[in-house]
């Protein structure tokens, strides 16, 4: 599941573009130099370009989009080291600059979404269900409003209550992640499989098995659809389905799907 969120944070990173009038030429070569470091993972070739790119826009006029855009990658650049100290003033700097404007927009919720991550990932839960809860309400705002993007805030949230043990916060989270996702398209559908799988733990943990059983039949099936046959997230349904089939005595059934798992991993050398 951190591969999946990490994937939507770098989508974010992506989204979050300069606006294109009067833009300066230096500061954009820098800029785009910046991002293809990162693009190719060189992080410390990434640093110092959004570094320089950083002290070009920080003479830009205040509001300037380009200044949150530099701050913002830089953040995310130091968040993939594990930077997380480094990282902290420069995102709440960006969801700073964001609110400032006269209408929330996407932007602010990619902002305050991945500032949310480093705050999970650096075990400060209660500002990090703080700032998903903001972005809800934000989300749910926009004139525009994205069933993907609010479906992922839900995930996420669910994900932060099932690490607490809140399993009742968890099961309302995933449900309303479900009912989001169920209206996405493309990849982020990758989301709707999660959530069905998240879910079905927690009843088969509850000992609900006819609950549960659906749930892993759908996230099996979504992954299918949205990840390939011999995905990994395939194999990670099927071993968690054949256990819920083995607690309800239906070994045959566990056994093949158990086997099946096996043979993804085997090929796949996962």
């Amino acid at each position: 599941m951190r591969i999946l969120l990490f994937a939507a944070s770098i989508l974010a990173f992506l989204a979050l573009a300069p606006s294109s009038r009067g833009q300066d030429v230096a500061w954009q070569r820098t800029y785009d130099s910046a991002k293809q470091a990162f693009a190719e993972h060189r992080y410390a070739d990434a640093d110092k370009a959004y570094q320089a790119a950083l002290a070009q826009a920080e003479d830009f006029e205040t509001g300037d989009p380009r200044l949150s855009a530099t701050l913002f990658g830089l953040g995310i650049d130091y968040y993939v080291e594990r930077r997380y100290e480094e990282a902290e003033p420069f995102l709440l700097r960006v969801v700073e600059l964001r609110e400032a404007r006269p209408t929330p927009d996407s932007d602010l919720v990619k902002a305050l979404l991945q500032l949310a991550e480093l705050y999970r990932a650096t075990r400060h839960l209660t500002k990090a269900e703080s700032l998903y809860r903001k972005a809800l309400t934000v989300s749910k705002d926009l004139p525009s409003a994205d069933s993907a993007t609010t479906a992922t805030i839900y995930l996420d949230l669910g994900l932060l209550y099932t690490e607490q043990d809140l399993m009742h916060d968890a099961e309302t989270a995933y449900v309303q992640a479900i009912s989001n996702f169920k209206n996405a398209e493309g990849t982020a559908r990758t989301g709707l499989g999660f959530s069905n799988l998240n879910l079905a733990q927690i009843y088969e943990a509850e000992n609900k098995f006819s609950e549960a059983e659906p749930l892993y039949q759908q996230a099996i099936a979504t992954f299918e659809q949205t990840s390939g046959a011999n995905s990994s997230n395939v194999a990670t349904a099927l071993e968690d389905y054949a256990r819920l089939l083995k607690k309800m005595d239906r070994k045959a059934e566990a056994l093949k799907a158990k086997k099946r798992a096996d043979e993804i991993r085997r090929k796949s050398g996962s």
